[in-house]
């Protein structure tokens, strides 16, 4: 299995953060991911974005008769003998207790299956907000060949935002040079600004740039400052996929 497609890797990081990866699948992506930064940071993506779920559910209280039914399971087999009794005799005070204690629970089955039903009339308008999620960002793990730094960045169309995390550094001279990130439509390539060669950032996207479809993100290397001339005019380092997650 290559494990350095990025589909592939972005399905195995959403599935392990929901926990549906399991068993030897499980213990082997954590072992991919204590020597993959990349891969650490795509687990870190897909944490941030699923945590939201947790606050998404309520407790339900049990009904009384649930309790009372757990309550004789657990009573059921426990004996506490507080003084010696005759021989039998506990025994059966036990049986005695034990049958009048289902009697009383049957009972109290039978009369909450045959109660008549309860009718409330509200006239109270009740809201129902429905939450709306977020549409989901472009991605891309950009790695430059023979170089332990890479960048994860992330397009979000709909903020006119782009955010980039930085793992390791990118060797330039950033006093001479700089690198470019672009977007490669059917027009061409367009910039989408310049990469940090280390940390993390954030840029806002060109204005009417649109992202239609999956697209392809490209890094060039610029003289300082970037591109003069709004196209690639150095050495293109790398061009990956940019996936919007379905």
């Amino acid at each position: 299995m290559n494990y350095q497609q990025p589909q592939l890797r972005r399905m195995l990081a959403a599935e392990y953060v929901l926990g549906t990866l399991q068993g030897r699948a499980r213990s082997r992506f954590r072992r991919l991911q204590a020597r993959d930064p990349a891969l650490r940071a795509e687990v870190r993506y897909w944490e941030q974005r699923l945590a939201g779920l947790n606050g998404g559910f309520k407790p339900v209280p049990p009904r009384p008769v649930v309790w009372a039914a757990l309550d004789q399971r657990i009573n059921a087999n426990t004996v506490v003998p507080l003084h010696r009794a005759p021989r039998g005799t506990l025994w059966r005070n036990w049986a005695a207790v034990s049958t009048a204690a289902a009697l009383l629970l049957a009972l109290g089955l039978w009369q909450q299956m045959h109660q008549p039903p309860q009718i409330v009339t509200r006239t109270e308008t009740v809201r129902v907000e429905v939450p709306v999620p977020a549409p989901m960002p472009y991605v891309a793990v950009l790695q430059p060949a023979k170089s332990e730094a890479h960048w994860k960045v992330s397009i979000y169309p709909d903020k006119g935002l782009i955010k980039v995390a930085t793992t390791g550094r990118y060797a330039i001279d950033e006093q001479a040079k700089s690198l470019e990130l672009w977007v490669v439509a059917a027009d061409g390539p367009h910039s989408l600004g310049l990469l940090p060669a280390s940390g993390d950032g954030e840029m806002p996207m060109p204005p009417g740039l649109k992202m239609d479809g999956d697209a392809t993100l490209a890094v060039s290397l610029e003289p300082h400052g970037g591109s003069p001339t709004g196209k690639p005019t150095g050495p293109v380092l790398l061009a990956a996929p940019a996936v919007r997650p379905a």
